[in-house]
């Protein structure tokens, strides 16, 4: 009978982990007494069990005291793909090797990495448990919190710092997006029953007339001012808490960490939260006009002060591709006879509330996609 991973991590190397413990209680003499593991999560889209909670007591020869940390593994796909594809799987890795997270210019922290190291076919990282101040589902001033730390971050790189460079690095988000989504032939995506049920006719032909437009749209993210960012700050993958008084946003999961446009993130934080279920979708609406005035504040607490006419093309640009222009493929792709139980799991709900969801969402971009097309326009 195959062991798990789990029962491996429970019988991991003592030395091995007593490093570890080290690192995160910076104190070599420190020495493990007890501790467990367990799952931290099985709600991952890409890799639903890759994250276990190490926790335990120990000492430093004088006084007893607790300490964590979480381990992350990333596994090998079936397929190589390009190095600045969203589907890299080392790309988390370099990061955290590279140190770039531990010079980020501000807006958002990344947790502390303890170790990164590289196997066969997996890349482990052990990093800082971060505990929220709440577990509880978001308010609006949060939403707005996150984005205030987003634009922060990504103004810097409007206001002089540089753009890092490294050829792991994701760009074109988007276009890797919808070449994935090509897979499961939007043509034939009408014939699921799910998106029939879900999404009306009138939806149809606007989603194919975006789609017949999507050259347009890719290369309008390409021209906007570029900055570099997390690109996956959704709301499950960003954590508040307080820090010397202040509430900080901690992000995790930085797998797509790259470039592109501003006010590409902003999108990603209401409308990927609404994507897996974190936020209603009829509460994108309300949210933008609070948590876009809260970006741009961000941006003008980094030192940029351009036209905010750019931020919502890239907001409304993103929506429009990542959204409307894929909704009805990614519905095909999560809800084969075989997936109830896993859509479950990820999204928490059932797959004809989920569809529901995604059908709002589509209809929202589809709005946001004509307001981009004004904006193009204008701009």
């Amino acid at each position: 009978m195959a062991v798990s991973m789990l029962e491996q991590l429970q019988a991991i190397d003592p030395n091995l982990l007593t490093e570890i413990a080290r690192n995160v209680q910076d104190c070599r003499s420190f020495t493990i007494t007890d501790w467990h593991v367990d799952r931290l999560s099985t709600k991952g889209i890409i890799n639903p069990d890759g994250l276990f909670l190490f926790q335990g007591t120990g000492h430093d020869g004088r006084v007893s005291r607790p300490w964590s940390t979480v381990l992350k593994i990333i596994r090998r796909g079936g397929q190589e793909h390009d190095l600045r594809s969203i589907w890299y799987w080392k790309r988390e890795l370099h990061t955290v090797q590279s140190g770039l997270l531990t010079r980020l210019p501000g807006g958002i922290r990344a947790p502390r990495i303890y170790a990164a190291t590289e196997h066969t076919d997996s890349a482990w990282i052990w990093m800082e448990h971060i505990v929220p101040d709440s577990a509880q589902l978001w308010t609006p001033a949060q939403y707005a919190l996150a984005a205030r730390a987003v634009g922060t971050l990504n103004g810097a790189y409007l206001a002089g710092t540089p753009l890092p460079d490294e050829p792991w690095l994701c760009t074109e988000h988007c276009g890797w997006w919808l070449a994935a989504i090509e897979h499961y032939d939007p043509e034939r995506a009408w014939e699921n029953r799910f998106v029939r049920a879900a999404f009306p006719t009138a939806l149809r032909l606007r989603v194919e007339r975006l789609r017949a437009d999507r050259e347009r749209f890719l290369a309008v993210l390409t021209q906007l001012p570029q900055v570099f960012s997390h690109f996956d700050a959704q709301r499950r993958n960003l954590f508040i808490r307080t820090h010397d008084d202040t509430p900080e946003v901690v992000a995790i999961d930085w797998a797509l960490v790259g470039c592109g446009p501003v006010g590409g993130e902003l999108c990603v934080l209401l409308a990927d939260s609404a994507l897996l279920c974190e936020l209603a979708a009829d509460d994108v609406p309300e949210l933008e006009e609070a948590c876009t005035a809260a970006y741009l504040s961000g941006l003008a607490d980094a030192g940029w002060s351009g036209d905010p006419g750019l931020v919502r093309l890239g907001y409304c640009a993103w929506f429009a591709m990542h959204i409307g222009a894929a909704a009805p493929g990614a519905t095909v792709a999560w809800t084969g006879d075989e997936t109830g139980e896993a859509m479950q799991q990820a999204f928490g709900w059932d797959r004809e509330a989920v569809v529901a969801q995604w059908a709002r969402l589509c209809e929202l971009a589809l709005d946001r996609a004509d307001e981009a097309r004004h904006l193009m326009e204008r701009l």
